[in-house]
Protein backbone atom coordinates (compact mmCIF):
# COMPACT_ATOMS: atom_id res chain seq x y z
CA UNK A 1 0.00 0.00 0.00
CA UNK A 2 2.84 2.39 0.86
CA UNK A 3 4.40 1.80 -2.57
CA UNK A 4 1.14 2.76 -4.29
CA UNK A 5 0.91 5.86 -2.12
CA UNK A 6 4.49 6.84 -2.90
CA UNK A 7 3.84 6.38 -6.62
CA UNK A 8 0.88 8.75 -6.38
CA UNK A 9 3.00 11.28 -4.49
CA UNK A 10 5.68 11.19 -7.18
CA UNK A 11 3.08 12.01 -9.82
CA UNK A 12 2.07 15.14 -7.89
CA UNK A 13 5.55 16.59 -7.36
CA UNK A 14 5.84 20.30 -8.14
CA UNK A 15 9.43 21.61 -7.88
CA UNK A 16 8.44 25.27 -8.18
CA UNK A 17 5.89 24.95 -5.40
CA UNK A 18 8.40 22.96 -3.33
CA UNK A 19 10.81 25.89 -3.37
CA UNK A 20 8.06 28.27 -2.28
CA UNK A 21 6.86 26.02 0.54
CA UNK A 22 10.33 25.35 1.93
CA UNK A 23 10.76 29.09 2.45
CA UNK A 24 8.10 29.03 5.18
CA UNK A 25 10.13 26.67 7.36
CA UNK A 26 13.33 27.98 8.91
CA UNK A 27 15.90 25.56 10.31
CA UNK A 28 13.97 22.56 9.03
CA UNK A 29 15.63 19.67 7.22
CA UNK A 30 12.52 18.21 5.63
CA UNK A 31 12.48 17.74 1.87
CA UNK A 32 9.48 19.22 0.04
CA UNK A 33 7.71 17.73 -2.97
CA UNK A 34 5.58 20.84 -3.44
CA UNK A 35 2.19 19.10 -3.26
CA UNK A 36 -0.86 21.13 -2.32
CA UNK A 37 -2.77 20.25 0.86
CA UNK A 38 -6.01 19.58 -1.04
CA UNK A 39 -4.26 16.93 -3.15
CA UNK A 40 -2.80 15.27 -0.06
CA UNK A 41 -6.23 15.22 1.58
CA UNK A 42 -7.69 13.58 -1.52
CA UNK A 43 -5.01 10.89 -1.33
CA UNK A 44 -5.87 10.24 2.31
CA UNK A 45 -9.52 9.80 1.37
CA UNK A 46 -8.39 7.06 -0.99
CA UNK A 47 -5.99 5.28 1.34
CA UNK A 48 -6.84 5.96 4.98
CA UNK A 49 -9.14 2.94 5.47
CA UNK A 50 -6.29 0.68 4.31
CA UNK A 51 -3.36 2.41 5.99
CA UNK A 52 -2.17 0.91 9.25
CA UNK A 53 -0.70 2.59 12.32
CA UNK A 54 2.62 0.97 11.45
CA UNK A 55 2.51 2.58 8.00
CA UNK A 56 1.56 5.93 9.50
CA UNK A 57 4.61 5.62 11.75
CA UNK A 58 6.77 4.93 8.71
CA UNK A 59 5.42 8.05 7.00
CA UNK A 60 6.03 10.17 10.10
CA UNK A 61 9.64 9.01 10.29
CA UNK A 62 10.27 10.16 6.73
CA UNK A 63 12.12 13.41 6.03
CA UNK A 64 9.65 14.17 3.23
CA UNK A 65 7.24 16.88 4.37
CA UNK A 66 4.34 15.60 2.30
CA UNK A 67 4.68 12.06 3.68
CA UNK A 68 4.52 13.49 7.17
CA UNK A 69 1.49 15.56 6.19
CA UNK A 70 -0.24 12.49 4.83
CA UNK A 71 0.37 10.78 8.15
CA UNK A 72 -1.16 13.80 9.91
CA UNK A 73 -4.32 13.73 7.82
CA UNK A 74 -4.62 9.96 8.26
CA UNK A 75 -4.28 10.31 12.05
CA UNK A 76 -7.07 12.90 12.14
CA UNK A 77 -9.32 10.51 10.22
CA UNK A 78 -8.45 7.54 12.43
CA UNK A 79 -8.92 9.60 15.59
CA UNK A 80 -12.66 9.66 14.94
CA UNK A 81 -12.83 5.87 15.26
CA UNK A 82 -10.49 5.39 18.24
CA UNK A 83 -9.81 8.63 20.08
CA UNK A 84 -7.84 7.30 23.04
CA UNK A 85 -5.55 5.13 20.91
CA UNK A 86 -4.68 7.93 18.49
CA UNK A 87 -4.26 10.48 21.31
CA UNK A 88 -1.73 8.21 23.02
CA UNK A 89 0.00 7.39 19.74
CA UNK A 90 0.30 11.09 18.97
CA UNK A 91 1.94 11.97 22.28
CA UNK A 92 4.31 9.01 22.02
CA UNK A 93 5.48 10.12 18.56
CA UNK A 94 5.67 13.89 18.99
CA UNK A 95 9.36 13.89 18.10
CA UNK A 96 8.43 13.24 14.46
CA UNK A 97 6.29 16.40 14.28
CA UNK A 98 9.24 18.63 13.55
CA UNK A 99 7.71 21.81 12.18
CA UNK A 100 4.85 24.14 13.01
CA UNK A 101 2.62 23.03 10.11
CA UNK A 102 2.60 19.38 11.19
CA UNK A 103 1.82 20.39 14.77
CA UNK A 104 -0.88 22.91 13.91
CA UNK A 105 -2.56 20.50 11.49
CA UNK A 106 -3.02 17.83 14.14
CA UNK A 107 -2.89 18.94 17.76
CA UNK A 108 -6.18 20.87 17.84
CA UNK A 109 -8.12 17.93 16.39
CA UNK A 110 -6.38 15.27 18.44
CA UNK A 111 -4.91 16.61 21.70
CA UNK A 112 -7.27 19.54 22.14
CA UNK A 113 -10.41 17.67 21.19
CA UNK A 114 -9.56 14.69 23.38
CA UNK A 115 -8.97 16.83 26.47
CA UNK A 116 -12.02 19.11 26.25
CA UNK A 117 -13.86 17.31 29.07
CA UNK A 118 -10.85 15.62 30.67
CA UNK A 119 -8.02 16.41 33.05
CA UNK A 120 -5.63 18.73 31.25
CA UNK A 121 -2.45 18.13 33.24
CA UNK A 122 -0.69 16.80 30.14
CA UNK A 123 -1.01 20.27 28.57
CA UNK A 124 1.01 21.76 31.42
CA UNK A 125 3.58 18.98 31.24
CA UNK A 126 4.09 19.76 27.56
CA UNK A 127 4.26 23.49 28.29
CA UNK A 128 7.12 22.93 30.74
CA UNK A 129 9.11 20.83 28.26
CA UNK A 130 12.52 21.92 26.98
CA UNK A 131 11.39 21.01 23.45
CA UNK A 132 9.83 23.75 21.34
CA UNK A 133 7.46 21.38 19.50
CA UNK A 134 5.96 20.09 22.75
CA UNK A 135 5.47 23.65 23.98
CA UNK A 136 3.75 24.57 20.71
CA UNK A 137 1.43 21.58 21.05
CA UNK A 138 0.47 22.75 24.55
CA UNK A 139 -0.42 26.20 23.23
CA UNK A 140 -2.16 25.44 19.94
CA UNK A 141 -4.17 22.53 21.38
CA UNK A 142 -5.91 25.11 23.56
CA UNK A 143 -7.80 26.37 20.51
CA UNK A 144 -10.20 23.47 21.07
CA UNK A 145 -10.95 24.86 24.55
CA UNK A 146 -11.10 28.45 23.34
CA UNK A 147 -13.77 27.44 20.84
CA UNK A 148 -15.80 26.29 23.87
CA UNK A 149 -15.25 29.74 25.45
CA UNK A 150 -12.93 28.18 28.00
CA UNK A 151 -9.91 30.49 28.29
CA UNK A 152 -8.45 29.30 31.59
CA UNK A 153 -5.72 27.04 30.25
CA UNK A 154 -4.48 29.23 27.42
CA UNK A 155 -4.16 32.23 29.75
CA UNK A 156 -2.15 30.20 32.29
CA UNK A 157 0.10 28.69 29.64
CA UNK A 158 0.56 32.01 27.87
CA UNK A 159 1.66 33.63 31.11
CA UNK A 160 4.12 30.81 31.84
CA UNK A 161 5.70 30.96 28.37
CA UNK A 162 5.43 34.66 27.68
CA UNK A 163 9.18 35.19 27.89
CA UNK A 164 10.19 32.10 25.93
CA UNK A 165 12.84 33.05 23.37
CA UNK A 166 11.53 30.93 20.49
CA UNK A 167 9.53 32.90 17.89
CA UNK A 168 7.43 29.82 17.11
CA UNK A 169 6.24 29.83 20.71
CA UNK A 170 5.54 33.55 20.77
CA UNK A 171 3.65 33.48 17.47
CA UNK A 172 1.52 30.61 18.78
CA UNK A 173 0.73 32.50 21.99
CA UNK A 174 -0.18 35.62 20.01
CA UNK A 175 -2.42 33.58 17.72
CA UNK A 176 -4.27 31.99 20.65
CA UNK A 177 -4.66 35.33 22.44
CA UNK A 178 -6.13 36.74 19.24
CA UNK A 179 -8.64 33.87 19.21
CA UNK A 180 -9.56 34.67 22.82
CA UNK A 181 -10.06 38.32 21.86
CA UNK A 182 -12.42 37.38 19.05
CA UNK A 183 -14.70 35.77 21.62
CA UNK A 184 -14.19 38.06 24.60
CA UNK A 185 -12.20 41.22 24.03
CA UNK A 186 -12.30 42.16 27.71
CA UNK A 187 -10.54 38.95 28.70
CA UNK A 188 -7.76 39.70 26.22
CA UNK A 189 -7.45 43.31 27.38
CA UNK A 190 -7.24 42.20 31.00
CA UNK A 191 -4.44 39.78 30.13
CA UNK A 192 -2.58 42.49 28.23
CA UNK A 193 -2.93 44.96 31.10
CA UNK A 194 -1.52 42.47 33.58
CA UNK A 195 1.35 41.27 31.40
CA UNK A 196 2.18 44.07 28.98
CA UNK A 197 5.68 44.64 30.37
CA UNK A 198 6.62 41.02 29.66
CA UNK A 199 4.90 40.47 26.33
CA UNK A 200 7.26 40.36 23.36
CA UNK A 201 6.59 42.55 20.36
CA UNK A 202 5.93 39.64 17.99
CA UNK A 203 3.40 38.13 20.41
CA UNK A 204 1.62 41.44 20.76
CA UNK A 205 1.53 41.92 17.00
CA UNK A 206 -0.18 38.57 16.50
CA UNK A 207 -2.59 39.12 19.40
CA UNK A 208 -3.68 42.55 18.16
CA UNK A 209 -3.87 41.72 14.48
CA UNK A 210 -7.65 42.32 14.30
CA UNK A 211 -7.61 45.50 16.36
CA UNK A 212 -8.07 48.92 14.71
CA UNK A 213 -4.76 50.69 14.06
CA UNK A 214 -5.35 53.28 16.77
CA UNK A 215 -5.79 50.56 19.41
CA UNK A 216 -2.77 48.63 18.17
CA UNK A 217 -0.62 51.75 18.36
CA UNK A 218 -1.82 52.38 21.92
CA UNK A 219 -0.65 48.95 23.07
CA UNK A 220 2.61 49.11 21.11
CA UNK A 221 3.46 52.35 22.89
CA UNK A 222 2.96 50.92 26.40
Amino acid sequence: MIKDLEADLNKLKNPKQAKTLSGFFKNNNNIFYGIYAKDLKNLVKTYYTQITIQEITELLKSNIQEKKQLACYALIQKYVDNKEKIFNFYLKNLRFFNNWALIDTTCINIVGDYLIKKDKNIIYTLASSSKWNEKRVSIVSCLAFIRQNDFTDILKISKSLIQDENDLIQKAIGWMLREVGKRDKEVLLDFLNKNIKKIQRITLRYALEKFPKQERDYWYAK
